[in-house]
C-alpha cells in the first residue's frame, strides 16, 4: 500500500476501537468520557449498556454546523443535519444516513460488517475472508464517491479489513504467499492503494482522515482479570449455573421492557459479559482490560466508600502488578484514573500488555498459555493524512488537528 501520507498512530493503554475513537472524537481522555470499550456498567456491575456519543455525553468533532462524513466510525450516530453517516454496526439498525443515499450504488450495497462475529467463520475461513474483502471494497467505493463528489470540510474513514483478517488468519497473513486467499488479498490491496490515493487527493480545502486506530500482535496468552482479582480477594464471582440463570433473567426482563418477542431480538456480539459478580465484590472487570471499584453512590450494590477510593486504586494496581509479574507478564502497562468524580462512568484502572488477550468466560484458568486467539489488539495503528509534516499521532493530537481544520 502507498506510504504517501501514512503516519504512525499510538494509543497508550487503550486497545479497543471504541476507547481510541472516544478520545479522537472528543479530545478527552478515557477517564473524562468513560469510554473504554463497546459498553460500560451503568447502574450495576452486572448490567452493561452499549455506549455511543450521546450516552457518554461528549461533544464530538462531528457537529451539524458543517458538512462532514463519517464512514465506519464508532460512537457517532446518524444525524438530521449535514452529516453523511455510514454505520460501523455497533448500535443502530440503520446503515446509511441520509436514507436517500440508499437509492443508488455504491451506498445501496453498503454493509457495516461482513458478519456479526469473526468466530462465525473460524471453520469457514475462505468464505469469511471473501466476505471481509467484499465489504471493505464496498466501503472504499462509498468513501471515494463521497470524497470526490461533495463540498465537505471533514471526512473520516475507518478501515476494518486488517483487524478482521488478523483475527481470521494471524498476524503474518500479508507475507504468506502460499495462502489460498493470497491472490484475493493482493488484488484488494491494489484496489485499496488506488482508492486511498483518490480519497486523500480529493481533500484540497478540507481534511480527510483514513485510519485504523489499532493493529494486531501475536497472542501468547489469555487472562481473566476477574479470576486474578478473585485470587487477590477483590472479586467474588457467582457460580457458573447461577450466573447463566441471572443472565437469562436479565435478557427476558430486557425483552419485556422493550416489548420485543424472543424471536425478533438477538444478543449483541459486542457485549460478552459472562462473569457474574456477587454483592461482596470490591473490584471487578466487566469490560475487557478495565477495572471498576464497586462504589457506593455509583452502583446499586456498591460497598466501597468515597474515602477508600484513592488508596484502594493504588492497592489494587500494586497487587495486580505483582501477581502478573510473578506469572511471567513483564510488559504490562497500567493507568490509574486520576479523577474521583462520583458521577463518572470511567473505570478506576486500565490495563494492557503486549500479546495478552482479555476474556471473562468461565471454565478457563486465570492465565491461559495454551488456548488463546491467533492475535490480539495493540494500541498502535496508522492514519492517512494529506500534506502533514507530523509523523506520529496520538488520540488527542489527532483531535486537535481535526478541530483545527474547522477554524
Amino acid at each position: 500500500m502507498t506510504k504517501s501520507g501514512i503516519h504512525q498512530f499510538q494509543g497508550g493503554v487503550l486497545t479497543s476501537a471504541q476507547a481510541l475513537w472516544g478520545e479522537i472524537l472528543s479530545g478527552q481522555r478515557f477517564w473524562e468520557t468513560g469510554c473504554v470499550g463497546y459498553a460500560f456498567p451503568k447502574t450495576s456491575l452486572n448490567d452493561l449498556e452499549i455506549g455511543s456519543q450521546s450516552t457518554y455525553q461528549f461533544r464530538s468533532v462531528f457537529t451539524d454546523n458543517f458538512v462532514n462524513f463519517a464512514i465506519n466510525v464508532p460512537l457517532i450516530e446518524p444525524s438530521n443535519g449535514k452529516r453523511i453517516w455510514l454505520s460501523d454496526g455497533s448500535f443502530s439498525s440503520e446503515s446509511v444516513a441520509p436514507r436517500e443515499l440508499l437509492a443508488n450504488e455504491p451506498f445501496k450495497s453498503y454493509r457495516a460488517r461482513p458478519f456479526s462475529s469473526p468466530a462465525y467463520y473460524l471453520r469457514r475461513t475462505l468464505e469469511g475472508v471473501e466476505a471481509c474483502l467484499q465489504a471493505e471494497k464496498q466501503r472504499l467505493l462509498c468513501a471515494i464517491e463521497l470524497a470526490t463528489g461533495n463540498n465537505w470540510q471533514v471526512g473520516v474513514v475507518r478501515l476494518s479489513i486488517f483487524d478482521q483478517l488478523f483475527h481470521l488468519l494471524g498476524k503474518d497473513f500479508l507475507l504468506d504467499e502460499t495462502l489460498t486467499i493470497h491472490p484475493s488479498v493482493k488484488s484488494f490491496l491494489e484496489f485499496a492503494n488506488t482508492g486511498i490515493q483518490k480519497i486523500l487527493a480529493s481533500a484540497t480545502n478540507a481534511t480527510t482522515c483514513i485510519m485504523s486506530a489499532y493493529s494486531h500482535a501475536e497472542c501468547t496468552r489469555r487472562a481473566n482479570l476477574n479470576l486474578l482479582l478473585s485470587q487477590l480477594g477483590y472479586c467474588a464471582l457467582t457460580e457458573p449455573k447461577q450466573a447463566k440463570l441471572a443472565l437469562e433473567l436479565r435478557h427476558r426482563s430486557t425483552l419485556a421492557l422493550s416489548g420485543e418477542r424472543e424471536s425478533s431480538i438477538s444478543p449483541t456480539p459486542l457485549v460478552t459479559l459472562t462473569n457474574h459478580f456477587q454483592k461482596s465484590s470490591i473490584a471487578v472487570s466487566p469490560v475487557h482490560g478495565a477495572i471498576y471499584l464497586n462504589r457506593k453512590g455509583r452502583f446499586q450494590e456498591g460497598i466501597v466508600e468515597d474515602h477508600e477510593i484513592k488508596g484502594l486504586k493504588k492497592q489494587v494496581a500494586s497487587d495486580l502488578t505483582k501477581l502478573l509479574n510473578n506469572s511471567g507478564i513483564q510488559n504490562m502497562r497500567l493507568e490509574l484514573n486520576p479523577q474521583d468524580r462520583p458521577n463518572s462512568q470511567a473505570p478506576d484502572l486500565m490495563l494492557c500488555a503486549d500479546g495478552l488477550d482479555f476474556h471473562n468466560a468461565y471454565g478457563s484458568p486465570s492465565i491461559d498459555h495454551i488456548n488463546h486467539p491467533l492475535t490480539c489488539h495493540t494500541s498502535n495503528g496508522f492514519v492517512g493524512l494529506k500534506n502533514h509534516p507530523q509523523q506520529i499521532f496520538d488520540t488527542l493530537s489527532l483531535n486537535s488537528l481535526l478541530v483545527g481544520s474547522l477554524k
